[in-house]
């Protein structure tokens, strides 16, 4: 990825970009979280607020779409990044 640097000066690189993705993980771990909570309190207020028939329908449409979010946030580690990035020498 970086042709010409030595390997000695690719690791404050392998560390200032493993810093970034690290970051990066805790701020969507952060939007995670805060998602969680809204499907949390939308499920709440299904049960409270729909009949029978229409909240199977409603909680299996807000399954499908946390399937999909999880799927969607699902990534790999900022370790297989910087692999990728910049392989070990």
């Amino acid at each position: 990825m970086f042709p010409g640097v030595p390997p000695k000066e690719l690791a404050p690189i392998r560390q200032i970009i493993r810093v970034r993705c690290d970051d990066c993980a805790g701020i969507l771990g952060s939007l995670k979280d805060h998602v969680e909570n809204s499907f949390r309190n939308w499920e709440v207020f299904i049960n409270n607020n729909c009949e029978q028939d229409e909240c199977e329908y409603i909680h299996s449409r807000l399954a499908e779409r946390r399937y999909m979010l999880e799927v969607a946030i699902q990534g790999i580690s900022s370790e297989a990044i910087l692999q990728s990035v910049i392989p070990d020498q």
